[in-house]
């Protein structure tokens, strides 16, 4: 099938995206995310490696590793690699040819159409460069667009922007900021003015920063290391990467700890917010001047713009948004994953997605939310990422597809998930060898929650607390929020939608659709689910109580604050799921019959209705599923009435079953890991219900079940996976080891305890993995993830039971 591939070729990263007849997906080139680090490893016959696996050989060599080659495209001085001199555009060419050849073999064939993307500010030299990259690369007929116009297409497909209407793209990557204006101008955006950009000031630069503190701070120890010594140059290496890492994490929390490691040197350096703040804040007041400068060029006051795009993942660092609020009080729209947003747009351009979404279906949106911000408390967060210049773990790959639009309304769902099976073998399409086999997939990292753009009404000045949102940008899930609730028909009197709703689904996939295997991911339907205007804050857990009788199900703050009631049953509704997004619920209704049906409800308590029109092929008893939003998928435990088996299955949202038997026995309690391929659940070989271990399957087949915990006599059971995969939350029952523990999923699988209070279970992570919610003693409770402030939730006599926090 002929697809368009739009390729950013950055600094630090690298993304790429696919556009399949209007449906978009990106293209997961990295192991721990979508993108992939802009980094290559020469060996010495020729052959490259590409992103972790060249950072990764790079640290045991580093002569032969290179990156950051972008930056100097332009300068007629080679970079060495290996004793062997390239110039910067043969490199971006081995990387471009590498992505090529990626979705060559996952689409089964070549791009019809490609467009690669270039900062606006390069003029025709550079721009000269560029097309001999695309030239070595083994390309022809290849587009270009600039990043900015990319960004705008993106958050065009998303809010309607109409005609002459004035938007600014603010663009902090890895290694370059770039500012523009542009202006909806027919099939397109145009620039206004003359773009401005700061070549060397980027994620790669806030790195270095905290990399020079922590050296600082070692004082002399600093001065007797041998920079040419072995043992050096690897503990050096490591420690910039724990700085990355110590920076992306201070965009969510108020300190890090970055361990040092050298010859001779053992210790840790502490650095708080407001010190890495500091650090920054002169560079980022450059990047305001720039953006004044940019307004002052295309003759453009603050208030002619309609918003102001934030795209490059150091945009998310919550000081950028606090200075540009203050400077042009303008709605800030950040996209969940900005460093996603120029690759989508690059496969949009040229197609009628990249106009937009009608006005007629976006005016009502708009005229409720022009010019509101959220209350504070109840808006999304934008995530903990420090930028494309952070770890490559920060970006979890069960966010692999982002749908325009026009998608999402025609099918009144979710956006459909890009392939995350283990990859193939790549052909050779870079001069020097092929790029060999890509890595195993790897774990994601934190997610950010929600879909599609945000505006910020600026900073949460302490703690762990996401950016608050707020502005125009909410037209799109107001939008497709309102949509949701019409397609699913009101509530009735008995808080119960009927469960004949019709279910809108997504174009029918081709007769050549593969199954479920070791090297594809099964097509998804997309189904309509009730699904709210806004999502649940990070700070809302969803809650179920017993109450006079009956459980049923609601929202409460983990400072103990009650917010709404969801479900309201004759009966019994207990043991929710919250959706990836965190505007859907799944839960299990207990019938007044005796048995039990899965039903599903927006966060905001509206169109609520039964799951499935059918009931999925060999799942007569239906228990908590673990569901995956994004991909509309569900892992569903399906109970043998006669023989009491359990049985695994990966399903489809309508229902249909795609892998029959992921494992079967006694087992229960699955928890999807954030990249979407694998399934945590507890498990009893000795097929009883004392005992047992936590275990791990591949969702594909392609890895057998696997025990992470010893289990034995002592109960393994409740598996919640932390967001950024790393961790699985468990109860542990039996003997000394009762209490809420976490095991690695790394090799190993270290065994942490947290508490040691008999009754402590059913854990659930925030979705800043930053705390656990826990039930003690027939009450809610949180603390942190370290197991430290453990604190009382809810104070009734009423008893609580399996809460849902983190969408995993």
């Amino acid at each position: 099938m002929a697809y368009r591939l739009g390729v950013d070729l950055g600094t630090t990263y690298t993304a790429a995206a696919v556009n399949v007849e209007g449906r978009l997906e990106m293209l997961a080139l990295g192991n721990r995310a979508l993108q992939v680090p802009s980094v290559l490893f020469i060996k010495e016959d020729g052959e490259v490696l590409v992103g972790e696996a060249a950072e990764r050989r790079g640290a045991v060599d580093p002569t032969r590793v290179v990156r950051e080659f972008k930056r100097r495209i332009g300068d007629p001085v080679p970079l060495v690699v290996g004793g062997a001199p390239y110039s910067p555009q043969a490199l971006a060419a081995r990387l471009l040819g590498w992505v090529v050849g990626v979705a060559t073999e996952r689409q089964g064939g070549a791009p019809s159409h490609v467009t690669v993307t270039h900062p606006a500010t390069w003029g025709p030299f550079k721009y000269d460069l560029l097309h001999q990259a695309i030239a070595l690369a083994g390309l022809r007929d290849v587009a270009t667009c600039t990043e900015p116009e990319a960004a705008a297409i993106t958050y065009a497909s998303r809010n309607w922007v109409a005609e002459g209407e004035r938007i600014a793209v603010y663009d902090l990557g890895g290694g370059t900021f770039d500012a523009a204006v542009l202006t909806r101008d027919g099939e397109g955006f145009r620039l206004l003015g003359s773009p401005e950009g700061i070549e060397h000031l980027g994620g790669i630069d806030f790195d270095a920063a905290v990399f020079h503190h922590v050296l600082t701070s070692l004082g002399d120890a600093a001065h007797t290391l041998d920079d040419r010594d072995e043992a050096t140059i690897v503990g050096l290496a490591r420690l910039r990467r724990d700085c990355v890492e110590a920076k992306e994490g201070l965009s969510a929390d108020t300190e890090a700890v970055i361990p040092v490691v050298l010859p001779g040197v053992n210790t840790s350096v502490r650095v708080t917010r407001g010190e890495f703040e500091d650090m920054l804040r002169p560079a980022i007041a450059e990047t305001v001047s720039a953006m004044h400068r940019v307004l002052s060029s295309a003759g453009t006051q603050p208030e002619d713009l309609s918003a102001i795009v934030l795209v490059g993942g150091s945009s998310r660092i919550p000081l950028v948004s606090e200075q540009l609020s203050a400077a042009f009080g303008r709605p800030l729209a950040l996209d969940t994953h900005p460093k996603h947003d120029i690759a989508l747009g690059a496969a949009m351009r040229g197609t009628p997605a990249a106009v937009g979404p009608s006005p007629d279906a976006a005016a009502p949106a708009a005229a409720a939310t022009a010019g509101t911000a959220p209350a504070a408390g109840t808006a999304p967060a934008a995530g903990a990422g420090g930028g494309p210049d952070a770890a490559s773990g920060e970006d979890d790959l069960r966010h692999a597809t982002t749908a325009s639009l026009a998608t999402a309304v025609a099918t009144g769902g979710e956006p459909a998930a890009a392939a995350t099976a283990t990859l193939p073998p790549l052909p050779d399409t870079m001069a020097g060898g092929a790029a060999g086999r890509l890595p195993p997939v790897g774990r994601g990292g934190p997610p950010a929650t929600g879909a599609g753009w945000r505006g910020l009404a600026g900073r949460v000045p302490s703690g762990r607390t996401a950016w608050l949102a707020g502005g125009a940008a909410v037209v799109l899930v107001v939008l497709v929020g309102a949509a949701l609730v019409l397609a699913n028909g009101d509530r009735t009197s008995g808080g119960r939608a009927a469960s004949s709703v019709t279910s809108t689904t997504s174009p029918p996939q081709s007769s050549t659709t593969p199954t479920p295997s070791a090297s594809s991911t099964p097509a998804t339907t997309v189904v309509s689910l009730p699904r709210s205007a806004q999502p649940l804050a990070n700070d809302v857990i969803v809650w179920p109580r017993l109450r006079h009788g009956s459980w049923d199900i609601g929202t409460i703050t983990a400072a103990g604050k009650e917010l709404r009631q969801l479900t309201d049953s004759p009966a019994s509704d207990n043991f929710p799921v919250v959706s990836t997004d965190r505007r859907t619920v799944i839960y299990v209704h207990s019938t007044p019959t005796g048995g039990a049906e899965l039903r599903v409800v927006a966060a905001d308590g509206t169109g609520d209705r039964a799951l499935f029109r059918t009931t999925p092929t060999g799942c007569a008893n239906l228990t908590r599923p673990a569901f995956d939003s994004d991909r509309q998928q569900l892992v569903l435990p399906c109970v043998d009435p006669a023989t009491k088996k359990t049985t695994l299955k990966l399903v489809t949202a309508d229902g249909k079953v795609l892998q029959p038997d992921i494992d079967s026995g006694t087992l229960s309690d699955p928890a999807l890991t954030p990249d979407g391929r694998s399934v945590v659940y507890w498990r009893n070989d000795q097929d009883t219900r004392d005992g047992g271990a936590i275990y791990e399957a591949a969702l594909d087949g392609s890895k057998a079940p696997q025990p992470i915990t010893p289990g034995g006599a002592i109960r393994d059971n409740d598996a919640a996976v932390s967001p950024d995969g790393d961790l699985v939350a468990i109860t542990r029952v039996g003997g000394t080891a009762t209490g809420i523990w976490t095991v690695a999923l790394a090799p190993g699988h270290q065994l942490h305890r947290l508490t040691s209070t008999a009754g402590d279970q059913d854990p659930t992570w925030s979705p800043d993995a930053s705390r656990i919610a826990f039930k003690r003693g027939g009450h809610l409770w949180v603390m942190n993830a370290d197991g430290s402030d453990a604190r009382r939730v809810t104070t009734g006599s009423d008893r609580d039971t399996a809460a849902a926090w983190s969408p995993r």
